[in-house]
């Protein structure tokens, strides 16, 4: 397959033909799946896996048709040239791979999913102590060798407020949990 409209016409032409691993059921990357399955009106089937690089290896393989990995996970395989990188999943092209389209430009404008990592603690954790993990997360998202490093993975430190992550989060519970209900997604 060389793009994403190819795989998807494949998908419609011979339903339940394609399959794709992912990192495990219920995993961001069986969600992006799920996601896109539903947005094309396409059936393939899942192969979970436990872990992204048991995905990537049967994909570099030819186990499974394709893989819906996290950036780690897949970079190597496709700067070897073992892996093709059909689309990005973000919403904006990835700096690591600037000539792969996105998933909203092959043809899903409403299509944006990103894996993002957070830092929480306990409820009832003074604000003192949460504004303080906060500032020194802050500092050093923003030291140039961390942003330099993170950019190598396919990764862009974000940051922001305990409050903005919160809104963030409480959103994502809201997109996947209609995810999970319409793709009818099983944790296994």
């Amino acid at each position: 397959m060389s793009s994403l409209k190819e795989l998807i016409a494949q998908a419609k032409a011979d339903p339940r033909r394609i399959t794709y691993g992912t990192s495990g059921g219920g995993s961001p990357e069986h969600m992006a799946a799920a996601m896109l399955s539903l947005m094309a009106g396409i059936e393939m089937v899942h192969i979970p896996y436990k872990g992204g690089a048991l995905s990537a290896l049967d994909v570099v393989a030819g186990h499974v048709d394709v893989g819906f990995n996290t950036m780690p996970v897949a970079l190597p395989h496709i700067k070897g040239g073992k892996m093709k990188a059909l689309a990005v999943t973000d919403a904006k092209r990835v700096s690591v791979l600037p000539d792969v389209p996105t998933v909203a430009e092959a043809g899903y404008p409403q299509y944006a999913m990103s894996t993002w990592y957070g830092v929480v603690v306990p409820t009832g954790t003074p604000s003192e102590i949460v504004s303080r993990l906060n500032g020194e997360i802050a500092k050093i998202l923003a030291l140039p060798d961390v942003r330099e490093r993170l950019a190598g993975l396919g990764a862009e430190p974000l940051g922001g407020s305990p409050e903005q992550f919160g809104q963030l989060m409480q959103s994502e519970v809201t997109k996947f949990a209609q995810v999970i209900k319409d793709a009818n997604v099983q944790a296994e």
